[in-house]
């Protein structure tokens, strides 16, 4: 099994326990904290959100290039970053654009970075069990029209992504 570290703002909303799960608490801003999270670890998986404001921001892009560089500077190669499917798009709804915007840096993070990462683009998330019935594609989303992606499934392709060499310096998308 995995090993995992977790590095958290708020440790009471991780609701997630087991003997192999290490939580730091810390904000990426915290060159520290990043360090501390990523010490024996052989790859990371970089999962940032705003919750749901979707105003202008850069703490998505901001936080992936600290941990970029701690990852570089602790020599290690292999990360898997959470980005958006509406990377996608031409058209984006008003709502998603600036948060979009901010999702377009983390990968221009990614893109001038030496590491082995995976950028994986997903649609929408949703909550239930999983379907081990996805399917990921380079450069695009798999079908057409509204897509949707079960949290599980992603996590399962995220997790396979770290050990499958298969989509290193890739942007892909998945869905069911």
């Amino acid at each position: 099994g995995w090993t995992v570290t977790a590095l958290v703002r708020n440790p009471q909303k991780l609701t997630v326990t087991h003997e192999r799960l290490t939580v730091i608490t810390g904000e990426l801003s915290d060159e520290d904290a990043v360090r501390r999270s990523l010490t024996q670890v052989e790859a990371a998986v970089i999962a940032l959100g705003t919750g749901t404001d979707l105003q202008a921001t850069h703490s998505l892009s901001d936080g992936t290039a600290q941990i970029v560089k701690a990852l570089q500077a602790a020599g290690i190669q292999r990360t898997v970053c959470l980005l958006s499917g509406w990377l996608f798009y031409i058209q984006i709804p008003p709502q998603f654009v600036e948060i979009t915007h901010d999702h377009a840096r983390q990968l221009a993070v990614l893109q001038a970075s030496t590491l082995e990462w995976v950028a994986v683009c997903p649609p929408a998330l949703i909550d239930r069990p999983a379907r081990q019935t996805y399917q990921v594609t380079l450069d695009r989303l798999p079908g057409a029209g509204y897509q949707e992606i079960g949290v599980d499934d992603l996590a399962d392709f995220m997790l396979r992504a770290v050990v499958e060499p298969a989509y290193i310096r890739q942007k892909v998308g998945i869905a069911d």
